[in-house]
């Protein structure tokens, strides 16, 4: 009764541990569809950017933004999410959208790198009076 007990439970051991090799999990970036940030503004005015991520299949998912500032003048923006899949993804659209509050400190052109996907890049910018 033993042996057998710790056949089974070796079998399972080794059964739970491999791995498929169709399995995937990564971070990576997720396309950005629609980016709106108003063409001009004031300095120490909030302004709200918004923003909307959108990926094709299910095997994505924890969509988020980060923005970051480069410079005083030049802004970076792009949307992350999680990849996992086992081979074969469920059909159905993931999307995220937020509204950022942005407040220009100075006056001048600021720049905003949105990265919409992988190989294409947007520059928008915005005037602060």
């Amino acid at each position: 009764m033993r042996l057998i007990f710790y056949v089974i439970l070796v079998i399972l051991t080794v059964s739970c541990s491999v791995e498929s090799d169709n399995y995937i999990k990564r971070k990576d970036v997720v396309h950005i569809s629609e980016a709106l940030i108003p063409n001009t503004s004031n300095s120490l005015e909030i302004v709200q950017i918004r923003v909307k991520a959108v990926e094709t299949n299910g095997c994505w998912s924890d969509l988020y933004f980060v923005m970051e500032k480069k410079s005083d003048f030049e802004y970076g923006l792009k949307a992350l999410g999680t990849y996992e899949s086992n081979g074969v993804c469920p059909t159905f659209m993931v999307y995220k959208d937020t509204i950022i509050d942005f407040m220009p400190r100075h006056k001048g052109t600021y720049f905003f790198q949105i990265i919409q996907s992988k190989d294409k890049i947007k520059l928008d910018t915005m005037y602060v009076e």
